[in-house]
């Protein structure tokens, strides 16, 4: 629980102070203002006691309070960074306004008392200076007098646009944080779908099959989310429960958490695959857990299930556990080996955590290729991602399909952060069709 804890701390504490200094330089004008300045200041202070407050709340077993104080820390955290890197945006486009700042205030005109009369009196012979004819008098009105004050110049158009845009990035920064915490917290959506195949055989027809992925229980998803997700998927009756790896970060309650996804009581049962997450939090302890529950993990491995007189073969692939800049060859072999056992006649599913092993599993002419790991990035749009949009290659989010074989990326149960916005967090009912033919197509 310290890790967290520590993180949590350095980003309030070095990413908070960063900001409301940024703040200063960046916004001056807001910058004047008691009430924003005082609130700037405060805000680390409030993030890192949230992060404490969570923490405490986790050992003490109090969901609710945990649920509030992780909500409050992480819209802190968020607009922190965020302001971070946006500021010196808003920086630029105050000065792009030119001229004074808001908080500038016009130099005073001087006074008849500071300064000389700008009439010029020509200097005359003493003995004919009383005889000179003197000046009249300016009237008062002509010039302020020290006691009055001087006029406030206005802003001109551009510096009122260039002003207010720059006012509006920290606004914005601290809405989408809001929306994407709140976003982050509903609950996960069951999403049916159908995915269909021309060979598929009769037996298959109608198999519904309850993807779960990167449900990270621990920090922000706990038993009792899983529990109630489990309860509103039975009502969907599965038919086969699969786990594409990630499922605890707190191998305390991963036995807890097998036992849950069993007692889900699907006909044909629950399997899981690696995800890189099982290797951070140790692998051997992981591998216990399974042996010892009802959903095998399958590592480099498959099974063969009988479905009336189909076979339906599961696979599971590894995970190449470290970040690489491009771990396709490790993905490959470790493909090829979760198919040794794969008889010939039957319809598989491959489990890869990663979903660039899709590219290998289409290669071996696997039909269906279930992934996770991306969480569609905690962005989207139109149930795309948007992380590498220009790279659909990296398949972040989604149904894919290389001829007969298809993908589908789980955006996740669970998330990095309690924030999405446009890409909800889900569990996939996925069915399998056979394609019927097109009666209007030529033959």
């Amino acid at each position: 629980m310290w890790r967290p804890l520590v993180f949590g701390l350095v980003v309030h504490g070095v990413f908070g102070m960063l900001a409301v200094s940024m703040m200063r330089w960046a916004l001056p004008w807001w910058w004047q203002k008691a009430r924003v300045r005082r609130a700037i200041k405060v805000t680390p202070v409030v993030g890192i006691a949230a992060m404490a407050l969570w923490m405490l709340s986790m050992a003490l077993g109090l969901g609710m309070l945990a649920y509030v104080a992780a909500s409050v820390s992480a819209v802190i955290a968020l607009t922190e960074l965020a302001l971070v890197l946006t500021l010196p945006l808003a920086r630029a486009l105050g000065r792009l306004g030119g001229g004074q700042r808001l908080d500038a205030q016009p130099a005073p005109e001087p006074s008849q008392e500071d300064e000389p009369s700008a009439q010029v009196v020509a200097q005359v012979p003493e003995q004919t200076a009383a005889a000179a004819p003197q000046p009249s008098p300016r009237p008062a009105t002509d010039a302020p007098t020290a006691r009055q004050a001087p006029p406030v110049a206005g802003l001109t158009r551009r510096q009122w646009i260039m002003q207010g845009a720059a006012s509006a990035i920290p606004l914005t920064i601290g809405t989408t944080a809001v929306a994407g915490v709140a976003a982050g917290s509903e609950l996960t959506s069951i999403r049916p779908m159908t995915f269909e195949w021309s060979d598929l055989p009769q037996e298959l027809d109608g198999f519904k099959i309850l993807h779960l992925s990167d449900i990270h229980i621990g920090f922000y998803i706990g038993l009792h989310q899983l529990e109630q997700l489990l309860e509103r998927a039975e009502a969907h009756k599965p038919d086969l429960v699969l786990v594409t790896g990630d499922l605890s970060d707190d191998l305390d309650r991963l036995p807890d958490a097998l036992n849950l996804i069993s007692q889900l009581r699907a006909p044909h049962g629950a399997w899981a695959s690696v995800g890189n997450h099982e290797y951070y939090r140790g692998i051997k302890r992981v591998l216990r857990s399974h042996e010892r529950s009802e959903v095998p993990m399958l590592l480099d491995n498959a099974t063969t299930l009988k479905i009336g007189g189909a076979k339906l073969c599961l696979a599971g692939a590894d995970d190449p556990r470290r970040l690489r800049n491009d771990p396709g060859a490790f993905l490959s072999q470790t493909v090829q080996r979760s198919l040794r056992k794969r008889p010939e006649d039957a319809f598989t599913i491959l489990m890869s955590h990663r979903p660039r092993g899709f590219d290998e599993a289409a290669r071996q002419g696997v039909e269906l290729t279930l992934a996770g790991h991306t969480h569609g990035g905690q962005l989207g749009w139109q149930g795309r991602s948007l992380l590498f949009p220009d790279q659909p290659e990296r398949y972040m989010w989604g149904h894919f399909q290389k001829g007969q074989s298809q993908l589908y990326t789980s955006s996740g149960v669970g998330h990095w952060l309690p924030f999405r916005l446009g890409c909800p967090a889900e569990a996939p009912l996925i069915t399998l069709s056979a394609q019927v033919p097109d009666a209007t197509s030529d033959h």
